[in-house]
């Protein structure tokens, strides 16, 4: 799977320009959880039927007004877990993903869309 670009015109990614969507599958590689860090993609379609997935978030300080959507292609009871990226390296001075922290994800087909205020990330869809 890879990255893929699609041109909404002035619908597309937080900067106004075209959609990026990441279509990811978690490899196998033996440890309990594999780690996946969000980079400029906007969409993260994310495959977890090898192993639990812990997606970090870039900080909400640097990313007002972005939105990012996460959504589970697979029906497997490994979750995907949505945390923002410690401040400091300390897992308390991270920001909440909707007044808490972290978010999961269980279900097929589960999403949560995300906003950055600045302060931390707010839940604007679920599904």
């Amino acid at each position: 799977m890879g990255n893929i670009q699609i041109d909404l015109g002035g619908l597309g990614g937080g900067s106004g320009g075209p959609l990026s969507i990441v279509e990811f599958v978690v490899p196998v590689d033996g440890s309990e959880e594999y780690v996946y860090t969000v980079g400029d993609e906007d969409v993260l379609l994310l495959d977890s039927s090898n192993n639990f997935l812990v997606v970090n978030l870039p900080l909400a300080s640097e990313s007002t007004g972005r939105k990012i959507t996460v959504g589970k292609t697979d029906p497997s009871y490994n979750y995907i877990g949505l945390r923002s990226t410690p401040i400091d390296g300390n897992e308390l001075n991270s920001d909440l993903i909707g007044g808490g922290f972290p978010y999961m994800l269980y279900k097929k087909n589960q999403t949560v869309t995300i906003l950055s205020d600045g302060i931390g990330w707010q839940i604007i869809s679920e599904a």
